[in-house]
C-alpha cells in the first residue's frame, strides 16, 4: 500500500470516528433532553395529582370524611344502622371487614363517640389509585365517665375511578386524659 493511499484511509478512517463521536453526543443530548422532559412531565403530572383542589383528590376527601365520620360518630341507639350510610363508600370486601354481620358487632356496648375531625395527607404518585394518611380526631365516653380525647392513624387506599375505599391500614392511636 502506498503512502497516498495509507493517508486517505486514515483520514476516511479519522472522519468515520469524527462523525461516530459527534453523532454520539447528539444522541447523549437528545437523550439527556428528553429524560429533562420526562422528569419535569412527571413532577407536573405528580403536582397536579396530589393538588387538593384536583376533583379526584377533592372526592378523597369528601369520601374519607364521610366514612370517618360515620365510623366515629354513634351512640348505643344508631349503633347498628349507621353502617348503611357508607356501604357504597367502601369496597364489598372493605365494608365486611369494617361492618362484619355477627351479632356482637350490632353493639356499641354502652359507648359513645363523637366524631371531630379528619384531615387527609394523600400521597403525590400518578394514577387512579391513591393513599393517604388520615389523621382523625374524636372523642369517646363509655358509660359513667367523661368523654376523652382522641386521635387516630390510619392509611387509607382509594380508587379514584370508583370513588370507594379501599383499604384501610391501623397506624395506631393516642388519647387523651379527661374531657368534659
Amino acid at each position: 500500500m502506498d503512502q497516498n493511499k495509507y493517508n486517505d484511509l486514515v483520514r476516511q478512517t479519522n472522519n468515520e470516528i469524527y462523525d461516530l463521536k459527534k453523532s454520539k453526543i447528539n444522541t447523549e443530548k437528545k437523550y439527556n433532553e428528553k429524560v429533562r422532559d420526562n422528569d419535569e412531565k412527571t413532577k407536573h403530572a405528580i403536582a397536579a395529582n396530589s393538588d387538593p383542589q384536583q376533583e379526584a383528590n377533592q372526592k378523597f376527601n369528601e369520601i374519607t370524611n364521610q366514612v370517618m365520620q360515620n365510623f366515629y360518630s354513634f351512640t348505643p341507639k344508631n349503633y347498628a344502622s349507621r353502617k348503611e350510610q357508607v356501604k357504597n363508600k367502601l369496597t364489598p370486601e372493605l365494608y365486611k371487614t369494617l361492618y362484619p354481620t355477627s351479632k356482637t358487632s350490632n353493639s356499641s356496648g354502652g359507648i359513645t363517640s363523637e366524631f371531630e375531625s379528619v384531615e387527609l395527607f394523600s400521597n403525590a404518585s400518578p394514577g387512579t389509585l391513591k393513599s393517604g394518611l388520615a389523621v382523625v380526631n374524636y372523642r369517646v365516653k363509655a358509660p359513667g365517665n367523661h368523654f376523652q380525647e382522641h386521635t387516630h392513624l390510619w392509611k387509607i387506599d382509594y380508587d379514584s375511578t370508583n370513588n370507594v375505599i379501599t383499604g384501610f391500614k391501623d397506624l395506631g392511636s393516642t388519647s387523651g386524659i379527661g374531657g368534659n
